[in-house]
């Protein structure tokens, strides 16, 4: 199925892989913003990465789902 998916629709992995890639690129953004501030509330200086990370990982989970 996701095989004919591909063959019919020229632009079904762009759909897929430009929000990743956005996605991706906004993670590092958050994590030379804020680790400065997540070391300081928190003391771990990846606490807002991990926290992105975790809802960048269900957001592609939907986005796979449907």
């Amino acid at each position: 199925m996701l095989k004919q998916l591909f063959i019919r629709n020229k632009f079904f992995i762009h759909l897929i892989t430009l929000p990743i890639v956005l996605s991706l690129v906004g993670l590092v953004f958050i994590f030379e913003a804020s680790s400065v501030r997540g070391f300081n509330e928190s003391g771990d200086s990846l606490y807002y990465l991990k926290l992105q990370t975790i809802w960048f990982l269900l957001g592609i989970g939907v986005l796979l789902l449907f």
